[in-house]
């Protein structure tokens, strides 16, 4: 009887390595097309871009420095989810790490959808309407409101079961 070398996993010659991920994921977007990522590295780019656009443009006024901080702060993001996303893909197919139900991928796609049709509404109606962005930042306090309600339904629909 012929002995069978243990079965090797070639899904590890196909991965990005965290270093790789990490290094690329400083340009905005490549970091996630290095670990396969093809649509949330079209977010990375657009989201990053939103913010760049936003906090250079003539619409938010005082809320200038805030958008600043929120695309730096989107910048060194990137690099830092590419890295744990690639490692965690490695110890997956080493069988170091269990594959975790995707109970939210679901819900991932949903938010990445919305907030893609909600930026390319934004930049279509300031195109459409002169001068909408600067008008539409006098209403942001409205965003915090929203995810506040969202997060004390939340909390109480936890607390019922």
């Amino acid at each position: 009887m012929k002995k069978q070398a243990p079965e090797t996993s070639n899904n590890s010659q196909n991965l990005c390595s965290p270093g790789t991920a990490f290094g690329l994921g400083m340009i905005p977007g490549v970091g996630a097309l290095c670990n396969g990522e093809y649509l949330r590295a079209f977010a990375h780019v657009m989201i990053f871009g939103l913010l760049i656009s936003i906090a250079s443009g003539p619409g938010p006024g005082s809320l200038e420095p805030m958008f600043t901080l929120l695309a730096v702060a989107f910048y060194f993001y990137m690099p830092i989810e590419a890295f744990h996303t690639a490692k965690r893909r490695l110890l997956v197919s080493q069988g170091l790490m269990e594959v975790a139900p995707a109970a939210d991928s679901p819900r991932e796609s949903l938010w990445t959808g919305l907030v893609l049709t909600f930026m390319g509404g934004l930049l279509f109606l300031d195109n459409l309407v002169h001068g909408f962005m600067q008008q539409a930042f006098r209403f942001w306090p409205l965003a915090l409101i929203g995810f506040g309600t969202v997060k004390v339904v939340s909390h109480f629909k936890k607390e019922k079961v």
